[in-house]
């Protein structure tokens, strides 16, 4: 396995006896290890179950290409990564969707649980996740779910780089660009935002907007509150009602992670509602 992601690429290997994912720059350009770098410092300074874990990093310490077993080059920082062998939660939302075999069946509510964890366990950190999306949370048969990729992830300062994260899943106050605005002061409550377009994602099992006609509209629309995802017609009063909350426009009005997690367990009549413990 070799998938790249612009600059980035990711190799399936053997470390200590377990298969693992490999995780660095394509090639020594310097923006690219200073991201990386600043990944697995954000990975080491976060020991939450629900995020995804950092197993070591491989460092030559120069621009020389690190060899792989597989004869690939990647270079330093490289990182050891658990494999996760359910993919991530857009593929499996996808598949469910087409019907197809998954690795790992979930419920709505068991993701949108440990997903609510590991941003309580981010957000007590002092950390901003940036960048929460489906494709950045993984399943396993062996870890359950966790959350992943702390590329965008920043400790909070008082100014805050705008339009950090995928533009379909960011808040509006993140996506408000200039230098005298206030999006470019923004917290954990985008984190929030971005839960909320998660669980619009695990009611339609579509990506977020797939009903506007003209996608180049949705970043403005969103900037300036004039649009967020849609639920399905099915979808449960509970999930409706806290996914309202999360996506609400002014970032006071949103829960908490905590909120959330006391919301979610008042529902733990529902078997189905599981997770790791705290």
């Amino acid at each position: 396995m070799a998938r790249q992601r612009n600059d980035v690429v990711v190799h399936k290997a053997t470390y200590a006896g377990k298969t693992v994912v490999l995780k660095g720059p394509r090639f020594p350009i310097k923006r690219v290890v200073d991201a990386m770098r600043n990944e697995a410092q954000e990975m080491q300074g976060c020991t939450s179950p629900y995020v995804q874990p950092l197993i070591g990093i491989l460092d030559n310490g120069s621009s020389a290409p690190l060899v792989t077993p597989s004869g690939d080059a990647l270079y330093s920082p490289t990182m050891i990564i658990e494999y996760m062998d359910g993919g991530d939660l857009h593929e499996t939302l996808e598949k469910t969707r087409l019907g197809l075999d998954v690795v790992l069946h979930v419920s709505i509510s068991e993701v949108a649980l440990v997903l609510a964890y590991a941003l309580r366990d981010l957000h007590a950190l002092g950390k901003v996740h940036r960048d929460v999306k489906s494709h950045n949370i993984f399943l396993s048969s062996t870890y359950y779910i966790r959350l992943g990729d702390l590329g965008s992830a920043r400790t909070l300062d008082g100014c805050m780089t705008s339009n950090v994260g995928t533009s379909l899943w960011i808040a509006p106050e993140v996506a408000r660009a200039g230098a005298g605005d206030t999006g470019r002061s923004y917290g954990p409550p985008a984190d929030i935002y971005s839960f909320g377009v998660v669980l619009t994602e695990l009611d339609t099992r579509e990506t977020p907007y797939a009903d506007v006609q003209d996608q180049s509209l949705i970043p403005a629309q969103v900037r300036d509150g004039k649009l967020r995802p849609k639920m399905s017609a099915t979808c449960a009063p509970w999930l409706q009602a806290l996914a309202d909350q999360c996506l609400a426009t002014n970032p006071a009005d949103r829960p908490t992670a905590v909120d959330i997690i006391a919301t979610l367990l008042a529902l733990r009549h529902d078997d189905t509602l599981t997770a790791p413990p705290p």
